[in-house]
């Protein structure tokens, strides 16, 4: 009896037990690469479909030519030192523009609204 258990004490090989744990781990792997890549594909038919609205909305916006104006902006440039802070109290320029609004409808959703800055009044372009 003792000859036949060194015997098997000596076998080398895996068990059934360790080939059931490594197939085990393997499927869990196999699962959490599978959700991975699901979710990849979600978010390229997510990112598709945003392309495709925007595509919509720029040729909208593109026909579209009827613009509500609804105002004027001035916006005062000033110089800047290299490390961001203002460099001087005098303006380097001033550009006064007209504020407008666009409403472009897409097929089947609601408008969308987009601000528009027009031409300017001629004034400006000095400190």
């Amino acid at each position: 009896m003792k000859r036949l258990f060194s015997i098997l004490r000596r076998r080398e090989g895996e068990t059934l037990v360790e080939v059931m744990c490594a197939g085990m781990i393997f499927l869990i792997a196999l699962a959490a690469l599978h959700g991975a890549v699901r979710f990849a594909h979600g978010a390229g038919d997510r990112s598709l479909r945003i392309r495709g609205e925007v595509l919509e909305l720029q040729r909208s916006l593109r026909e579209e030519e009827t613009v509500e104006v609804s105002g004027a902006a001035e916006y005062v440039f000033y110089p800047l030192a290299p490390d961001g802070t203002r460099s001087g109290e005098e303006a380097a320029f001033t550009v006064t523009v007209g504020l407008g609004s666009r409403e472009v409808y897409r097929e089947g959703k609601e408008a969308v609204t987009f601000s528009v800055f027009l031409p300017g009044t001629g004034e400006g372009g000095g400190p």
